[in-house]
Formats: structure tokens, sequence, C-alpha cells
């Protein structure tokens, strides 16, 4: 079992604390269970990424159950295309986990949400970021969820409920219904709206930019995601015809034998790194110092960086050196958006960035009963998800024995 103690502890023991390092006091605490269960969820359609097709989510719950009852959640789930991982793997590493738990007595003054495990427990077992992330949730939420209402207050958010705007996505490939797409988006409240561009041919994709830059009278900001796919010649076509829009940034536009053309500075578009940022940092360690000096924004995913407190970390040094950042689910339950969502309230000007959880209208089903709503192009999540905890939908979920 877990022993979480109090102790009467300053901040001069911990040297190495910058003035921004999130710390709060940690009550008595133990962790009477640990479980895992596997869900299967079906996507409202077929998803493409990276040249495979998924039709469902799957992943691992893990619950934390403190002996008060309190438990707290998180999701282990790799995205097949993006993450190299499997899920086998997965439940090895969670099997791990436990072992290491188990029977353990320990006791700390202060929490570091700047730590591995927030430096609950130490450990020389590596985990792949999908179930360091998935961990560090739970750690997270059954600290929230055990009274510890402290820790809402360190993630910068002035009222109970934590209120994230977004980017709406819109996706004009053929076969997709255009009309249907902007009537959610324009009555979901959008102002941000996502785009991919690469896929159909240039002149169509253009035509269908404006198209929905018109619908919406010319009152929104778009973001473009070329997922690495475009020639500079290309991309350059794409800022001449379309540089009178109110463009926020480009998304990685360039093939990886065309980045050079980078430094030319000749597009004037804000660049964003997504998922190969890990090519730039260290994903048990990142840093800021490793971007190139050429990136406005960093997009942001819980399955690549490892764990919630390089996240946190990642973004206290984006802070301090004025690179934006952008939060992105990966088709995720509402438990890491959730928690993503709680998390952006760290971002310098947090009220006014849109973030990337759009992706969570494709789940057909949650594992949580109430579902997140948009209202206004703003994620609502009730302050009680946190201090008392989501109600689960066990029925979408089995046990699996660690």
């Amino acid at each position: 079992m877990l022993f979480w103690k109090r102790e009467n502890r300053n901040l001069t023991d911990f040297p190495n604390c910058r003035d921004k390092i999130i710390l709060c006091e940690l009550l008595f605490m133990e962790i009477k269970n640990i479980s895992i269960f596997h869900y299967d969820i079906p996507l409202t359609e077929k998803i493409k990424i990276s040249g495979r097709t998924i039709e469902s989510r799957k992943g691992y719950l893990l619950i934390l159950e403190d002996e008060k009852g309190s438990r707290g959640y998180g999701e282990i789930s790799p995205l097949p295309g993006f993450d190299t991982v499997s899920m086998k793997a997965c439940f090895e590493e969670l099997a791990a986990f436990k072992r290491t738990l188990a029977g353990q007595e320990f006791s700390v003054g202060r929490i570091n949400f700047h730590s591995d495990f927030f430096a609950l427990f130490k450990t020389d077992k590596q985990y792949n970021p999908p179930v360091k992330t998935g961990i560090e949730c739970a750690l997270l939420m059954l600290l929230l969820n055990s009274g510890n209402k402290d820790a809402l207050n360190k993630f910068n958010f002035n009222s109970s409920d934590i209120r994230v705007k977004l980017n709406g996505l819109y996706n004009p490939s053929p076969g997709k219904s255009r009309k249907r797409q902007l009537l959610y988006l324009k009555d979901s409240g959008f102002k941000t709206i996502k785009i991919k561009i690469g896929r159909m041919p240039q002149d169509m994709e253009i035509k269908r930019i404006r198209e929905l830059y018109d619908f919406f009278n010319k009152n929104i900001t778009i973001r473009l995601d070329g997922n690495r796919s475009l020639k500079y010649s290309d991309y350059m076509n794409y800022y001449r015809s379309l540089n009178d829009i109110n463009i926020e940034y480009v998304e990685e536009p360039l093939a990886p034998d065309q980045t050079a053309s980078y430094e030319k500075k000749e597009i004037k578009w804000p660049l964003a790194l997504d998922e190969s940022v890990i090519g730039f940092i260290d994903p048990c360690d990142p840093s800021v110092k490793d971007i190139p000096p050429y990136v406005d924004t960093v997009v942001l995913k819980p399955t690549y960086i490892a764990g919630l407190h390089n996240i946190i970390k990642f973004i206290a040094e984006a802070n301090r050196a004025n690179i934006k950042i952008t939060l992105s689910s990966a088709f995720n339950t509402g438990i890491t958006i959730a928690i993503l969502s709680l998390i952006t309230g760290l971002i310098d000007n947090h009220s006014k960035r849109p973030h990337g959880f759009d992706t969570y209208k494709y789940m057909k089903k949650d594992i949580i009963n109430n579902r997140l709503h948009i209202r206004n192009g703003t994620m609502f999540i009730p302050g009680s998800f946190f201090t008392e905890g989501p109600h689960i939908n066990f029925k979408m979920l089995r046990e699996v024995d660690l």
C-alpha cells in the first residue's frame, strides 16, 4: 500500500525550484486499489492517419482509489499511425507500474508538478509517453478528487468551471458534407477553424478555404495544417493565393526534404510544429532551447511527451521564451481532454487561446456518462469533474487482470 504523509517543510527545502514552479501541500493518503479497464469506442466515421484507417478508439483506463473511495483516472491510448508503442507494450508497463507501487510506504511534504510522477515516488523503470502521461493524469485527478482544492488554483482558473476556447475542424475533401460541417462550425460558435491542406488539388483547396472564409463573413481566424506534405513552391502558391486571409499559423507545411526553406523567411505566415517536434526535443526531458528560432507555436499532444509533468514544465519554459502553445487531443476520451483543459490555464493568455480538442466530436460514445459540451466555440468542464470525479460509464469498459 501507499502512504503519503503531510510534513511541515519550507520552500527552502527545494533550492532548485524556480519562481513559477508549481508546488502544493499534500495530505495523508493511501492508495487502496489499482485497477485497469479496456475500452473500444466506435468513431462516427472512419479516420485515416498516416495511411492507416481506424474505425474505433481503443485504450486502457487506469483507476487509482484511496482509502476514502476517492478516485483518479488516467487514459492510456496510443494512436495507430501516430504512436509507435503498441497496446501490448502499454499493458505490460501498466502491470510493472502496479508492481512498483505495491507495498511501498513513503511520505512527502510537497508535490512538485515539474518532476517525474510529481515527485510522489521514484522508480528506475522507463515508461513510454502514453503510459507515463496516463499514470500522471490518474495521480493528478486523485489529488484533486481527494479534496486538494488548492491544486485547482495552481492552474490559474478563477472559477469553479473550466472554460477553454477551441478551434473547430473543417474537412472539405470530396465525399464530405461541406454544408453540414459549415453549419456545425457556425452553430457551435467557433471563431478559429483548422483546415488540412495538401490533400486535394491546390486550386480546389484554395477555393474551399475562401468558401469557408466567406461563409463566416471573413470574421474567423484560420489555422492551416500541411502534415509535412508540400513542396516549397506549392506552399508559396498557397501563400500568394491566401495572404489576404487571417491565417494564425501553418502547421508543418513542408515535406521533410524541403524544411531548409523555412530559413528563407519569404512566407510571412507564422510556423507551428506538431508531431515533428519530437525530432527536435527529448520527449523525456523536453526543452524550448531545442526549438528552431523560426517556430512561432508548438502543438503538444499527450501521447508523444512523456508525462504531464513534462508538458507542464515545457509550457513554463515556452511562456518565458514567448513561444505559443496549443494543446491538442489525439482522439481522446473526455478524461484526457478534461485534464488538458485544466492544464491550458498555465499558458500565457490562456483565456484567449483556442486549443485542438474538436476531435472529440468523432467519438460516438465516451467512457464518461456526461459528455463534454461545446458552446460558443468553448468547451465547458464543470469543476465537480475534478473535485468530485467524473461519472464513469462502466458499461463501456471491460476490467482486465494485471
